[in-house]
């Protein structure tokens, strides 16, 4: 499981480093805290232990990322709640000089 962490989060450096937009979906309360998706703009690494629940935190995860926000959602599941972080990396914005 480290090594597999340790994975993403070279991935994430890799990205902001080549102002890719990147984003992370981690499992912080209910089953399976402590659980990772990575989400790139050609690919999804990981998962938070349940189909549905990896499909709806990838959804969120790509409009937050469009947003360019981060935040905790609750979302219900049929044995309880499950809370997820999740935490965006966009590219930086552009300045451009005329004159």
């Amino acid at each position: 499981m480290a090594t597999a962490v340790a994975g993403f989060y070279d991935q994430i450096r890799r990205a902001v480093a080549e102002y890719v937009p990147v984003a992370t979906v981690t499992v912080v309360r209910g089953a399976n805290v402590g659980a990772k998706v990575l989400v790139l703009p050609d690919r999804v690494e990981g998962t938070l232990g349940d189909a549905e629940l990896d499909r709806i935190a990838v959804d969120d995860a790509r409009s937050l990322l469009a947003d360019e926000r981060s935040e905790t959602r609750v979302h219900p599941l049929a044995d309880g709640e499950v809370e997820l972080f999740h935490e965006t990396f966009p590219p930086p914005p552009t300045l451009l000089i005329f004159g």
